[in-house]
């Protein structure tokens, strides 16, 4: 899978790194924090929602920013154990 480049504010990533450790630390179901974004939030169907965008960045991408924004910011983005375990693994959100 190609990587995404991260093209977006700080207040853009705030927002996408919190619901994607969120919803990571919920439940293993990608599926609900992309249908919040994409209900709720109006998220671009055509970008297959923030858990969608989480996979094509890469979870150990993620998971690396996670890092360094709870230095900076404290612990809000201090990483999901789930999240965690599934960069550990090679794992995806998406179940397979």
């Amino acid at each position: 899978m190609d990587r995404a480049r991260l093209n977006a504010t700080h207040s853009e990533a705030h927002a996408l790194m919190t619901t994607i450790n969120a919803v990571t630390d919920l439940s293993f179901e990608g599926d609900i924090g992309d249908t919040m974004w994409i209900k709720g939030y109006g998220w671009p169907v055509y970008r297959g929602g923030p858990m969608y965008w989480a996979e094509l960045v890469g979870l150990d991408t993620i998971l690396q920013w996670l890092h360094e924004f709870q230095r900076l910011h404290g612990d809000e983005f201090k990483p999901a154990p789930l999240l965690e375990r599934l960069v550990v693994e090679g794992k995806g959100v998406k179940p397979s």
